[in-house]
């Protein structure tokens, strides 16, 4: 969600998160009935990770590895289905956020 980025750069992190949710709710309904198309599960994907970062901006790491793990499964898919490099480049970005919550 552009709102959610915008209210999340000026550090209004409650309405960030309000939009962000909205965003990956509204994403979830329409993965579902459109269970093929691979913009809207990418969409969702971004709408995880946008949450996953949130997350780990306001210290709620087992929420942030929560919806990062869903962005990642997401982007395994459609990187095996489709191969485009962005979703891999996404994936790739994914893992190293994950991996990088292990460490700390």
């Amino acid at each position: 969600s552009k709102l959610g980025d915008i209210y999340q750069a000026k550090g209004e992190m409650k309405k960030a998160l309000d939009y962000f949710l909205k965003r990956s709710e509204l994403g979830e309904q329409l993965s579902q009935s459109n269970p093929h198309s691979v913009d809207l599960a990418n969409g969702l994907a971004v709408s995880y990770s946008n949450l996953g970062i949130l997350f780990i901006e306001k210290d709620q790491i087992p929420g942030a590895r929560d919806y990062l793990e869903k962005a990642e499964k997401i982007w395994v898919s459609l990187c095996e289905k489709t191969n485009i490099p962005e979703y891999c480049k996404n994936l790739d970005w994914v893992r190293k956020k994950l991996a990088d919550m292990k460490q700390d």
